[in-house]
């Protein structure tokens, strides 16, 4: 999805193509091999940081916190991270690319939903670790209840109509809605102007390192993140913000 509200630009591309991150070449776990101009790990995460400076009119916070997942065996803990992105007004400025996949996630449903309702947006909110597919639950209802849990904490105008969710992660598996309900007042506590690193860390799943870009174009600054996720997806395998 492409979320473009008024002035500045942010984004939320699912299924969009890569946002030209710098390639980290045989990456393992304990210690990638970092190419392409970077030296160390350490560097290009200072690289990132150099980059991931928030455009106007825009705030980002995150918050993590763990679960326990009702289809997981008996004392299994997860942890989730929540990001909100949060726009200083609402705007009828935006875009999206959704998958074309008839078996796609209840944010999917939701973001064509709104694409075709043509109601200005303000707000999204982002999980990790699960994909809200599948989930055996109404991912739906599931998805548009934290939406208007973000819109009556911040008070937004267009209620949960102005937010848009999205999810990543485990397939099969149903978002935890009563804990992600506790966990968003943190999320917005959390709230900040500065930088969208923290954002590019807290949608990773099982990347290795956080992916985002920077550009500055026609007057205006365009800060992108992405995330490695399923393939066999179209238009293609990857989540992203700009």
């Amino acid at each position: 999805m492409l979320f473009v509200p008024h002035v500045a630009l942010a984004a939320m591309l699912l299924g969009a193509s890569p946002l030209g991150t710098t390639k980290l070449h045989g990456a393992r776990r304990a210690g990638p091999v970092v190419n392409q101009g970077y030296t160390s790990e350490e560097e290009y995460h200072a690289a990132l940081s150099g980059k991931a400076g928030l455009p106007e009119g825009f705030r980002v916070g995150t918050t993590g916190f763990e679960f326990s997942p009702v289809e997981a065996a008996a004392g299994t803990k997860a942890k989730m991270n929540i990001t909100v992105i949060v726009a200083d007004k609402p705007s009828y400025s935006w875009a999206a690319v959704l998958t074309r996949n008839s078996f796609c996630g209840a944010p999917i449903k939701i973001g064509r939903e709104r694409i075709e309702a043509g109601a200005p947006l303000q707000a999204m909110i982002i999980n990790n670790k699960i994909s809200n597919v599948c989930s055996g639950r109404d991912g739906v209802a599931d998805s548009e209840s934290l939406c208007e849990a973000v819109a009556a904490a911040l008070e937004l105008p267009g209620g949960g109509k102005s937010v848009i969710p999205a999810s990543t992660g485990v397939i099969g598996w149903s978002l935890p809605v009563g804990p992600m309900t506790v966990a968003i007042p943190s999320a917005l506590a959390a709230l900040q102007r500065d930088t969208m690193l923290p954002a590019a860390r807290a949608i990773m799943t099982t990347d290795r390192y956080p992916k985002l870009r920077r550009a500055e174009v026609c007057g205006g600054t365009i800060v992108g993140i992405a995330k490695g996720c399923l393939l066999y997806t179209s238009p293609s395998p990857r989540d992203g913000l700009l």
